[in-house]
């Protein structure tokens, strides 16, 4: 049922140019699920959970291998102790139990300085992040979860010095030899080297990160973020009187170029799979981002054209036109793509403009070859080009009023691109 309500809502639109598939998604998975394949979900934001958690537990084994190593180096201090203890009837369980409750007291008590400066951080952390995140302190499951990770630590962290320790013969030790019994020290040099290869593992890591980061900011965008604003159109209104809200924006004086599209400027929003073109490789797998935008959308985001030119309103067949940018161009192996004939779900265009490349989504993700296509006085997204010298709040101010007059009794919603895109 939910399936028909698509063409019967769209109409031709869905029917002749497209032929889709609905995908239903839980609400609950959007933010960590929101990549998907072929129509089903292929990871997300998950993937970076998953590698803080990875990274958490090898700091929290190297934490455990750290306390193994200062227990067993400090083996002669309780050495006499245990010898003394076994000459007098104490059984090597008894001794176990006894150094598996230091390592409990140790453990408790840095869970509970842990938890202290979690509660004295986290104001100030939801403050730096402009995030409300609140520990669940009442629910039984954290506390059920707390005694389970505090018995876990404590078993790993005290198994070795637990184990060390109980072995020493009483008479050997007693006669002032400590040395461990066999296979003992073989071990503990290999919780070192453990030790030893995890830490660097993590630094190089830490590095590598550090330098994608730095390389993922230095990366040209092939657009200008800076002073663009977005704002979401959950109404038809500002398209349908655009040219006058065009008029009256750049009457404020604050504003260059005023432009729509159906999707924001770091997201996808669809794909086209049906292309066709001459010298087109029959095995050749098509699915490049094709965005629906207004003539000024050029002039609003700096596009930087390589060849051909802006959708205009002069020329009427522009309506036909597309403007690729040079990835899509090598991607479809075009050697001279203005004016190439390409035919989109059964309708023909043409190619006006080719365009630098421009990263949609975020700084760290692959350039992937799109389209833009014409669509004037439609759209779901209003994007406003600030003007330079009026400082960014002084613009927002004269622009809402303008705004909320087209728009209804809408919330102005805004979003810097930069931001967005960082």
């Amino acid at each position: 049922m939910i399936r028909d309500i698509i063409p019967a809502n769209n109409g031709e639109t869905t029917t002749s140019l497209r032929k889709p598939e609905l995908l239903l998604e839980p609400m609950n998975n959007w933010h960590l699920y929101a990549d998907f394949k072929n129509g089903y979900a292929a990871g997300g934001k998950i993937r970076y959970v998953w590698m803080l958690g990875i990274i958490g537990v090898f700091v929290l084994l190297l934490a455990c291998v750290n306390f193994m190593n200062l227990a067993t180096a400090k083996s002669a201090k309780h050495a006499r102790d245990t010898g003394i203890r076994k000459t007098i009837g104490a059984s090597r369980s008894a001794l176990i139990k006894k150094f598996y409750t230091e390592t409990l007291l140790v453990v408790m008590i840095s869970f509970i300085a842990a938890m202290v400066l979690l509660k004295l951080s986290l104001p100030f952390f939801n403050e730096v992040a402009g995030k409300t995140i609140d520990f669940p302190w009442t629910l039984n499951w954290f506390w059920l979860g707390a005694v389970t990770f505090i018995i876990l630590i404590t078993i790993i962290a005290g198994s070795y010095p637990a184990l060390y320790l109980s072995a020493f013969q009483p008479v050997r030790v007693l006669k002032g030899n400590i040395s461990p019994v066999s296979g003992k020290g073989n071990l503990r040099r290999y919780l070192v080297v453990f030790q030893f290869t995890i830490s660097m593992t993590l630094i190089i890591c830490t590095v590598i990160v550090a330098k994608q980061i730095e390389h993922g900011q230095d990366r040209d965008p092939g657009y200008d973020a800076e002073r663009l604003v977005q704002l979401y159109l959950p109404t038809k209104e500002i398209p349908a009187h655009f040219d006058a809200l065009q008029n009256e924006l750049k009457a404020t004086g604050v504003v260059e170029a005023v432009a729509l599209s159906e999707s924001t400027a770091t997201d996808i929003w669809s794909t086209a799979t049906e292309l066709d073109w001459t010298g087109k490789d029959p095995g050749l797998a098509i699915d490049m981002p094709i965005t629906a935008v207004s003539g000024g959308y050029a002039k609003a985001l700096g596009w930087k054209f390589i060849h051909g030119r802006n959708f205009s309103p002069a020329f009427a067949s522009d309506s036909a036109g597309l403007i690729l940018t040079e990835s899509a161009v090598r991607y479809m192996a075009l050697e001279k793509p203005i004016n190439e004939k390409i035919t989109w779900a059964g309708r023909p265009y043409h190619v006006i403009g080719v365009i630098k490349d421009v990263i949609i989504e975020s700084p760290f993700m692959p350039v992937r070859p799109s389209i833009y296509t014409l669509r004037e006085n439609d759209g779901n997204y209003l994007f406003v080009k600030l003007a330079v010298g009026p400082s960014a709040d002084d613009a927002i101010r004269k622009i809402e009023p303008v705004i909320k007059h087209f728009n209804g009794d809408q919330p102005f919603d805004y979003r810097f691109v930069a931001e967005e895109y960082n």
